[in-house]
């Protein structure tokens, strides 16, 4: 009999390892932030934030990339 865990382990693809990121918001509206990512010249929208955190344009931002899974924590001081 087949090991189920194994079996989806050995052919699953390697997780991305999170990494903590920073960046500095371009825009937000309903609920959702664009971004750009520290070290790119590129903006990333539909950014996802935690409620306890308030967007402002221009705010320097840590967050959390998995992938392309991009959640953001908070500003910085």
């Amino acid at each position: 009999m087949l090991d189920l865990q194994r079996v989806v382990r050995d052919f699953s693809p390697p997780a991305a390892p999170l990494r903590l990121r920073f960046g500095v918001v371009q825009s937000f509206a309903g609920g959702l932030l664009v971004l750009r990512i520290s070290g790119s010249t590129v903006d990333v929208s539909g950014i996802r934030y935690l409620e306890s955190y308030v967007p402002t344009n221009g705010d320097t931002v840590a967050l959390f990339t998995d992938g392309l899974d991009v959640l953001v924590i908070g500003s910085l001081a």
